[in-house]
C-alpha cells in the first residue's frame, strides 16, 4: 500500500488565525504540501478553512443536488420510484446542511422551484398542476415528493428546541443559543407562531409535528382551490358512497411512468388543453370575451373535462366502449376464468364460452317471454352445478355519479331477473354491478361485489388503472380532433 500524497495537505493555525509557513513538511518520509490560501479541505462533504466557506458550500451542494435530480428524472424508473429516489438520494444533499449553512427562505424556495422545473422538462409535471398536491402523501392523493422548504422549517424548529432544552447543561450550548437569538431562535419563534404549534414537544417528534401541520395546510389549500380542488371536492360530496383509501390506490402503483402519472394528475386538476381551460387562463379581458368555450364537436355545452369524459353526444359510442368500458369488463371476464380454475386459450372474450359446469356469456342479448328494456348485460355467469346465475354489468361513469350508478344498475336488471326466474326456477339469480369512476373513484360496494363473483385476486387496482388509462385515451383522442 502507498500513501496518497496528492490528497494530503497541511494548514498552520495559531490562535484561530492562519499562519503560512511557505514550505512543505515531511512526516514519516511522506512529503506534505501546504494548503494554499484560496484552497479548502473537505470535512463530512463540506468545504472548510479557518472560517466556514458558506459561499463555496452552497454552490457545491446546489450543483450536486441538481446533478442528482436531473439524473433521476431522466431515468427509466417508474413514477413512484422516481419520487422515492428523489426523496432518498437528492433531497438529503440539502437537508444535511440545514443548521450548518445559513440558508435563506428564498434560496430554499428556489431549490423547490428547480425541482419542479426538472420534472416539467422531463414531462413529469404539467406546468399548471397544483403545487401543494405534489408534496402531499400518496395516500392523500398527492405525489409524495419531499418539500425542501418544509424540511428546512421543521429541522430549524427541531434544532432550536433541542438547543434550548439542553442549554442549561452546557455553557457552550448556552453561548450558541445566545449567538443565534436573532437568527435560528427568531426563525423558530416565527414558524411556531405562523403554524400555531405548542412548545411541549421537542427534537425529533417536534419536527414531525411541524411536517404534519404543513401537510394539513397543503391539503386544505389544494381542496379550497376553485379549479384544482374540483376532484377532492367531488370526493368530499360523495364520501359516504366511496372508499377514499382505495380511490388513491392507483398512486401506489409501480407500473405507471412519470409522464402518464403527470397527465392523469392534470386530468384530475382540470388542466388539460380544452377550450374552457384556454378561456379561463386568458389574461386579455377583451380577447377572453370573444373566445368560444363551446365543445368543438357538439357546440352545445362547455368544452370541459366532464363533458369530454362522459356526456358529449358527438363522441362515438365506440370510443367510450372500446377505450374504457370494454377493457375494464375484460379484466373481470378473464379473472372469472382464473378464479374458477377454468382452462381457456382465448385472448378475447367470446359470445358464449362453455366449460364443464360453467357457461359465460359476453355482451349477449337475452330474449324473454315478456320483453324487458334492459336485457343485454355485459357478462352472465351460469354455474350449472350450484344452480347460480350472476348478471354482471360494468359501468365507468363520471366520478360524481358512482354511487348513483350502482343503484341504477341493480334496478335496471330486476325486470330481467324476474323473467328469467320464471323459466329457470331452480336457479338463484343475482345482479352484480361493477362500477369504477372514470378518474378513479371506488364505491364502497365494489370490494364486496368482486368477492360475490368469487374472484380471488385483489383486482381493484387493475380495474381503476384500466379505467383511468381509458379516460386518458379518450381525452387525448378528443384533443387531436380539429379545433375550429
Amino acid at each position: 500500500m502507498s500513501f496518497g500524497e496528492d490528497k494530503c495537505a497541511y494548514m498552520n493555525i495559531k490562535k484561530g488565525k492562519r499562519h503560512s509557513i511557505g514550505e512543505s513538511i515531511t512526516l514519516n518520509g511522506v512529503k506534505i504540501r501546504e494548503l494554499k490560501e484560496e484552497e479548502t479541505y473537505k470535512y463530512l462533504g463540506l468545504h472548510e478553512s479557518v472560517i466556514s466557506r458558506i459561499d463555496i458550500n452552497k454552490v457545491s451542494v446546489t450543483k450536486e443536488y441538481n446533478r442528482r435530480l436531473r439524473k433521476i428524472w431522466k431515468s427509466e424508473l417508474n413514477a413512484h420510484n422516481k419520487v422515492i429516489a428523489t426523496n432518498s438520494f437528492a433531497v438529503p444533499i440539502i437537508t444535511y446542511t440545514i443548521g450548518l449553512l445559513d440558508w435563506t427562505n428564498e434560496e430554499i424556495k428556489k431549490l423547490d422551484i428547480q425541482t419542479r422545473k426538472v420534472m416539467n422538462i422531463n414531462n413529469s409535471l404539467h406546468r399548471r398542476s397544483d403545487i401543494d398536491r405534489i408534496y402531499l402523501k400518496r395516500l392523500k392523493g398527492g405525489r409524495g415528493l419531499r418539500n425542501i422548504e418544509d424540511e428546512f422549517l421543521s429541522k430549524s424548529v427541531a434544532i432550536t428546541q433541542h438547543l434550548i432544552t439542553i442549554k442549561e447543561k452546557s455553557e457552550f450550548v448556552r453561548c450558541v443559543v445566545e449567538h443565534e437569538t436573532n437568527n435560528l431562535v427568531k426563525l423558530d419563534s416565527l414558524i411556531r407562531k405562523d403554524l400555531d404549534i405548542e412548545l411541549n414537544v421537542i427534537d425529533k417528534s417536534y419536527s414531525d409535528i411541524v411536517k404534519n401541520k404543513l401537510q394539513v395546510i397543503k391539503e386544505k389549500n389544494w381542496v379550497n382551490k376553485s379549479v384544482h380542488g374540483y376532484f377532492p371536492k367531488t370526493l368530499k360530496r360523495i364520501e359516504s358512497e366511496i372508499d377514499k383509501n382505495k380511490t388513491w390506490k392507483w398512486l401506489q402503483s409501480n407500473t405507471l411512468t412519470s409522464q402518464v402519472e403527470s397527465y392523469i394528475v392534470s386530468l384530475q386538476d382540470q388542466e388539460v388543453n380544452t377550450r374552457e381551460a384556454r378561456k379561463r387562463h386568458e389574461r386579455d379581458v377583451i380577447k377572453k370575451q370573444s373566445m368560444n368555450s363551446r365543445c368543438r364537436l357538439c357546440m352545445n355545452s362547455e368544452e370541459n373535462l366532464q363533458h369530454i369524459l362522459g356526456v358529449c353526444p358527438s363522441i362515438s359510442t365506440n370510443l367510450y366502449l372500446n377505450a374504457r368500458h370494454n377493457p375494464v369488463a375484460e379484466v373481470i371476464y378473464f379473472e372469472i376464468f382464473k378464479s374458477n380454475d377454468i382452462e381457456f386459450q382465448i385472448k378475447k372474450p367470446q359470445n358464449v364460452y362453455i366449460s364443464n359446469h360453467f357457461e359465460i356469456w359476453w355482451d349477449q342479448k337475452i330474449t324473454t317471454a315478456v320483453p324487458v328494456a334492459h336485457n343485454k348485460p355485459d357478462i352472465v355467469v351460469w354455474n350449472n352445478q350450484d344452480k347460480l346465475c350472476q348478471i354482471i354489468d360494468i359501468s365507468v361513469p363520471l366520478d360524481m355519479n358512482v354511487g348513483k350508478k350502482v343503484t341504477e344498475k341493480r334496478n335496471h336488471y330486476m325486470g330481467l331477473v324476474t323473467e328469467l326466474q320464471r323459466v329457470y326456477r331452480q336457479y338463484k339469480f343475482s345482479v352484480i354491478p361493477i362500477v369504477v369512476g372514470c378518474l378513479g373513484c371506488i364505491p364502497n360496494s365494489l370490494e364486496k361485489n368482486i368477492k360475490d363473483i368469487s374472484i380471488k385476486n385483489d383486482i381493484i387496482g387493475r380495474l381503476q388503472k384500466t379505467a383511468i388509462l381509458g379516460s386518458l385515451k379518450i381525452v387525448k383522442t378528443f384533443l387531436k380532433m380539429r379545433d375550429m
